[in-house]
């Protein structure tokens, strides 16, 4: 990136171009991004690019700063990362995280479930490392990442009759028991405010917290879940009917923040890295 061309690039790394270009083409695949545009005899980085190029020097600039600690030293200030994350995010990261805690099993986490507005809040005051949820315009010094769109799906038992239709409208759903995420809810708001643009009320609502809660009571007949797509389970999606919603409702982007000032260590950066990359080959 700092050079501008794979034969600099390739000169100052002693290797040859292609073996550039080609691990260039790995770590695009495994981000699911495109990092570089390419032009005669220049390599420009694209947004997403730059971003990567960011977080990649932090983490670097880290461990240069790590290897400046007595080796006595580390052990006596053991890593701690406190995460918090809204209800979806924690359906759909476990496996991201949980591979990174597995290794890094001396790190001490903390998993804080809670809705959009306490992650920003705990955030910045500082007791939380990192917060995942929906968050529009953010305070100044909070870094934000932008990682997926969530959107919302209508879930039923495969015996329902919305099973024979080939589309579903706002006005199918509001004839029907919806399970709705609890008012005050970014995703609530979101519903609310499809039913409210197309002048109709729903007559009946089931608020639950949860997504995997309002899954198993639209399995047992009690209405029709509407729920985040990143919420299905393999099993879910076996047992019941899922249909997209994002044509009547808004979809979701879904970020990651930080604070500016925090003081992260090298372990902070590759989680954060980890997170990312997740997203964005999941999404």
């Amino acid at each position: 990136a700092r050079l501008g061309t794979l034969a600099r690039a390739a000169s100052q790394m002693k290797v040859s171009p292609a073996a550039i270009s080609l691990q260039i083409k790995r770590l695009e695949a495994e981000l699911a991004i495109k990092l570089f545009n390419h032009r005669p005899n220049k390599l420009i980085l694209t947004n997403d690019g730059g971003k990567w190029l960011k977080v990649a020097s932090q983490i670097m600039e880290e461990l240069e700063k790590a290897k400046e600690i007595p080796p006595g030293n580390r052990e006596k200030n053991p890593q701690k990362i406190t995460i918090s994350m809204r209800n979806d995010c924690a359906n759909f990261f476990p496996p991201a995280i949980a591979r990174f805690v597995k290794a890094h099993p001396k790190l001490a986490t903390t998993i804080l479930v809670r809705p959009t507005e306490t992650c920003l809040s705990l955030v910045m005051k500082g007791e939380a490392d990192l917060g995942l949820g929906r968050f529009g315009n953010v305070p100044k010094g909070i870094d934000k990442e932008e990682l997926m769109e969530s959107s919302l799906m209508a879930i039923f038992p495969r015996n329902h009759p919305f099973a024979q239709k080939a589309k579903i409208g706002i006005k199918d759903l509001a004839a029907h028991r919806l399970i709705t995420p609890a008012s005050g809810t970014a995703a609530r708001h979101t519903i609310d405010l499809a039913f409210f643009s197309d002048g109709i009320q729903p007559q009946d609502i089931i608020e639950v917290s949860d997504c995997r809660m309002t899954a198993e009571y639209a399995r047992l007949g009690l209405g029709v879940g509407l729920v985040h797509d990143k919420c299905f389970s393999v099993e879910t999606r076996k047992m019941m009917r899922c249909v997209d919603l994002s044509g009547l409702f808004e979809k979701e982007k879904i970020s990651l923040i930080y604070r500016q000032a925090a003081s992260f260590g090298p372990i902070h950066r590759a989680l954060i890295g980890t997170l990312i990359r997740y997203a964005r080959k999941k999404a």
